[in-house]
């Protein structure tokens, strides 16, 4: 509790309570002021009035408005009764305009959503009723589906899958980017059936048989001998490269020395043909 004294939103402080007391002095000297004006207004005024009345003695109408404003009348006094009416006279302007103005106003705010009476509905405060109540059109095409045909078209799950597959066959056509005759040609060209087993073999083996020929050739072009004439053998079961992970020694027969190779032997050429067609065959036809 000692420290709250101390804090610069406590009641006690000393300069809250020295603020307190600056707008405590200055609101009373404001309240003075707007006194002594107040005051200032009535005396002018009852000078003014009494002015008239002076200029205006000899007239009956200025001494029944005296008469009427006197102590001894019924009611109670009222000095500035003519300047407020004068004052009335003045300040009327033109009532068409004024009421234009004010139509406008709650026009606009009506619009806005911002002014509303009590008991109008939200279908009074719009500029124009609703679907709901405006009368069916008698006879003539409609001019659109009614709102119930729109939530069910809306919440079919037909439609959406409709929509969906015609999104991806668009996507299809797009992607190809090929006319339709330029599609028509290779599915002309396509087998009806995937190829069979025997087949890719058939093609495997056929391009490892011309790569070792390039490859035999182009030894035979480095070592200066002409390559010898292919002889077509039979494929045998055994020296298919599928049966050497089962019988690695029938995969023996096939590193063996080409018969070209044979006639090297005893020249230098020999062994370096021989071990670079073994690591052309080892790195283009692995195990």
């Amino acid at each position: 509790m000692n420290i709250l004294p101390k804090k610069s939103w406590h009641v006690r402080n000393k300069d809250n309570v020295a603020r307190v007391r600056r707008d405590e002095a200055r609101a009373r000297e404001e309240e003075k002021e707007r006194e002594r004006r107040v005051l200032l207004a009535q005396q002018e005024a009852r000078t003014e009035f009494l002015r008239k009345k002076a200029r205006h003695q000899n007239s009956l109408p200025a001494l029944e408005a005296a008469e009427a404003g006197a102590p001894g009348s019924s009611g109670p006094v009222d000095l500035f009764r003519e300047l407020l009416e004068e004052g009335k006279a003045v300040t009327k302007g033109n009532k068409e305009y004024e009421e234009e103005k004010r139509q406008e106003k709650e026009r606009q705010e009506k619009a806005l959503g911002i002014l509303t009476y009590l008991g109008q509905s939200a279908a009074e405060a719009q500029t124009q009723p609703p679907w709901y109540q405006l009368p069916p059109r008698q006879g003539g095409p409609a001019s659109g589906p009614g709102p119930d045909e729109r939530i069910k078209s809306r919440l079919d799950p037909l439609r959406e899958m409709q929509k969906h597959l015609g999104k991806k066959r668009k996507h299809n056509g797009d992607s190809g980017g090929h006319s339709t005759k330029e599609k028509a040609a290779p599915e002309k060209q396509r087998p009806k059936g995937p190829p069979s087993l025997e087949q890719l073999r058939a093609d495997r083996l056929r391009r490892e048989a011309a790569e070792r020929a390039r490859a035999e050739a182009l030894l035979a072009q480095v070592g200066g001998t002409a390559a010898p004439e292919e002889q077509p053998e039979e494929v045998d079961e055994r020296r298919r490269r599928y049966n050497s992970q089962f019988n690695p020694s029938w995969l023996k027969a096939r590193l063996q020395d080409p018969p070209w190779l044979l006639t090297l032997k005893g020249t230098g050429e020999a062994a370096a043909a021989s071990r670079h067609i073994k690591l052309f065959i080892h790195k283009y036809f692995p195990k």
